[in-house]
């Protein structure tokens, strides 16, 4: 949905992410291949941790960028969907049933590579892919020349140091 919003606030308010956050933010796009493996980890690059320790705000394009949505329905047609799943999961595979009709809703238009993700992909996995410490995250920042490092590194400043770092922690052992 056009409306849709998915954020990761923790560290701004002094929190770390919770609920098994740990565990799938560092895989997002990886979590769809059969194992947890190098490659895997090259799919999902620095925004595994810029996600949690930004509180990155994501909308509908971000979301299908990262693998958290799978499908993008225009909010218009949510009653046509709502209708179609209900008529077409009786009595058959309900799984697949469901993949089905997401896939006749599934609105193409989305500009995946229009998303802040993708635009600043290279930027992110820069800064923020396989980094031990948050201050090795900071001197990358203070060291790239470009609007996306400064603004980056004035929101970090803004966090709480000791939650950046349980969170960028906790990802590592996730």
């Amino acid at each position: 949905m056009e409306h849709t919003v998915f954020a990761t606030p923790e560290c701004n308010v002094g929190l770390f992410p919770s609920v098994g956050g740990s565990w799938w933010i560092p895989r997002l796009k990886a979590l769809y291949k059969e194992s947890w493996d190098a490659d895997a980890a090259a799919v999902v690059g620095g925004v595994g941790n810029y996600l949690p320790l930004m509180d990155a705000k994501l909308y509908s394009d971000d979301l299908m960028y990262a693998g958290i949505a799978t499908h993008y329905v225009k909010s218009e047609r949510l009653g046509e969907l709502k209708k179609a799943l209900i008529e077409s999961t009786e009595g058959d595979e309900v799984g697949d049933c469901v993949a089905g009709v997401l896939m006749l809703f599934h609105d193409i238009s989305i500009d995946i590579d229009g998303a802040f993700l993708s635009r600043n992909r290279e930027e992110i996995d820069r800064a923020f892919h396989v980094k031990e410490r948050v201050e090795d995250i900071v001197c990358t920042l203070e060291n790239m020349e470009s609007q996306f490092a400064t603004s980056t590194f004035e929101i970090m400043r803004q966090m709480s140091p000791m939650s950046l770092k349980v969170t960028l922690e906790g990802l590592k052992r996730g």
